[in-house]
Parts: C-alpha cells; sequence; structure tokens
C-alpha cells in the first residue's frame, strides 16, 4: 500500500486524466453537446452526405420555399409519374381523333368525314381548344374560278343538320392551274369550350366540301383532330 501511494504522485495522477480525456472525452463532449447547438457553420462542407441522411428524414416542412431551384435537380430525374399533372395550369393534348378513309365530297354539300376516337371526355376543370387538318385532292376534273376545298370541324352537332353554332374551326385550300392537286386544309380553332364545372363528353365532326363549278368533286384521304386542354 505504501509503495502505491508512493507511485500516485500529482504528475502520474494528471498523466492518466490527459490520457482519459484523449480517449474518452470527445464522446463525453459529444454526448453533452447542447440542442441546436451544431448548425450550418460548424459543419464542414460536404461533410453531410446522402449515405448520412435517414430515409424520409428530409421532408417538404423541412425545405425552404424556393430553396430548391431548377439548377438543383438533375436533368431526367422527374417524370411525369411525379407530378400531379391535374393541379398543374398548363397546356397539353387530352384527346386525339383521327381517320384514313377515303371520301369524296361532291359540289352540292357537305361530306361528313369519318374519325376514329371522335367522343372524348372533357375535365371538369379544363378548357379545350381545337386544332385540325385534312388532306385533299382535287382533281383535274374538279373545274371553275375557284377550284378550292374547305372543311368545318365541330362539336357536338348533327351532322345530317349542322348548325353554325356548333363550329369550332373552318380551313379552305385553293388549287391553281387546271391541273390534280394535293393539299392539306389547316383548320384552325375559332371555338373553345369553358370548363363545365363536371365531366362532359363532347362528339367531334369534320366535315369537307368541294368548291367546283363544274365536273368532280374533291378526295379526302385523312383527317386529324387534337384536343388541347388548359386546366384551371
Amino acid at each position: 500500500m505504501n509503495k502505491l501511494r508512493r507511485r500516485l504522485t500529482f504528475a502520474n495522477v494528471m498523466s492518466v486524466i490527459a490520457v482519459f480525456i484523449a480517449l474518452g472525452g470527445s464522446s463525453y463532449a459529444l454526448s453533452k453537446l447542447p440542442k441546436n447547438s451544431v448548425g450550418k457553420k460548424q459543419l464542414k462542407a460536404n461533410a453531410v452526405t446522402t449515405a448520412k441522411i435517414k430515409k424520409f428524414a428530409v421532408t417538404k416542412a423541412k425545405i425552404k420555399d424556393g430553396a430548391v431551384t431548377s439548377a438543383k435537380v438533375a436533368d431526367g430525374s422527374l417524370t411525369q409519374t411525379d407530378l400531379n399533372a391535374a393541379t398543374m395550369q398548363f397546356s397539353k393534348v387530352v384527346a386525339k381523333a383521327r381517320g384514313s378513309s377515303t371520301v369524296e365530297a361532291p359540289t352540292t354539300k357537305f361530306a361528313p368525314y369519318p374519325l376514329d376516337n371522335a367522343t372524348y371526355t372533357q375535365a371538369a376543370n379544363e378548357n379545350d381548344r381545337y386544332v385540325a387538318a385534312v388532306d385533299v385532292t382535287i382533281p383535274s376534273t374538279c373545274e371553275g374560278p375557284n377550284r378550292q376545298a374547305s372543311a368545318i370541324l365541330l362539336v357536338d352537332t348533327n351532322p345530317a343538320s349542322p348548325s353554325e353554332l356548333d363550329v369550332v374551326g373552318t380551313g379552305a385550300v385553293v388549287a391553281e392551274g387546271t391541273g390534280t392537286v394535293t393539299k392539306r386544309i389547316e383548320i384552325g380553332s375559332s371555338g373553345t369550350k369553358f370548363e363545365p364545372g363536371a365531366p362532359k363528353a363532347h362528339t367531334l365532326t369534320v366535315l369537307v366540301d368541294a368548291g367546283c363549278t363544274t365536273g368532280g368533286g374533291v378526295i379526302a384521304t385523312f383527317a386529324g383532330v387534337n384536343v388541347i386542354g388548359t386546366s384551371s
């Protein structure tokens, strides 16, 4: 016991304490850090990596408004499935109707052009407008001072007795000279459908007309309609 007491000098005790602090002092200090005492100023650059962040630890409540800009989003990391399209105010094609039949439009009346998927449903909060086209051939037998073909796009009309109130787009082409000419009629939108408040079904109709004074009519070989919807 006396030998032990003689060895417990001040220098020996202090050296043991120094070793203890060196080995375990940092753990003690970390366990006693005050709450919120480590902020971004105390962290080294790039010290916090994705591997050190717990899954679902970063929620929208922890992200400041405007903190995530386009520069911070990797190209291709967000796809259409990541977006709630119904809540976004942008325009997109919401319905398509196409036809590839061969239809002759006489010089005496409009001829209906058959479309696949001619009926679509307008969303409750959606404003719709329309763009369309018809490919036509004006034969050499179509004669007159105005060798032309025209097309009309209507919504929810009776094809046998169309109403001007149902017209949402018109277009026409003129054939110069006397030979056979093939052209595309571009139908611009002149009407829209305002948001209905509840889902509403619509039917698209394309009518083709020949502007020949004498001779044969106009041949239509293709028609297409795109419905462009804008959510409000």
